[in-house]
């Protein structure tokens, strides 16, 4: 079992929340990893050692995502643009927390059209301003 760990360091808050809304994740959050952590512990960083990029946890119920790897090329061709979308990922959608540490969301749009539709759940954690988001990988 591999899974994904996600880790953004607090960058900006809002203070209006929705009803019933954990005030704790709402707000702009920036990459600061992301990595995929194998069963033997070995970890491999998806998108280089510094994404660019954030996550932002509207106080509506809005999810923004928007990540791209370190030191990416700037494409010259269209064989090269293509590459340059498996080193991106984006997507939005609504979300809403389903637990103290859990969170539900579905995506509207996304640069990969087959995570339209389909509810993902993840859980999180905020320690020292840093919010961490865990993915168990099928």
């Amino acid at each position: 079992m591999r899974k994904l760990i996600l880790a953004a360091a607090f960058a900006a808050s809002t203070t209006a929340f929705a009803q019933g809304e954990d005030p704790s994740i709402v707000g702009f959050w920036k990459f600061d990893s992301i990595y995929t952590e194998l069963k033997n512990g070995e970890k491999r960083n998806s998108y280089g050692e510094k994404p660019r990029g954030y996550i932002y946890f509207s106080p509506g119920g809005r999810v923004l995502t928007v990540l791209t790897a370190q030191d990416r090329p700037k494409p010259k061709t269209e064989a090269e643009r293509a590459a340059a979308l498996h080193s991106s990922f984006a997507v939005s959608g609504t979300y809403k927390v389903t637990g103290k540490n859990t969170y539900s969301a579905t995506f509207e749009a996304a640069a990969d059209e087959n995570l339209v539709g389909k509810p993902v759940n993840r859980e999180f954690k905020i320690e020292g301003g840093k919010l961490t988001i865990v993915t168990a990988w099928a």
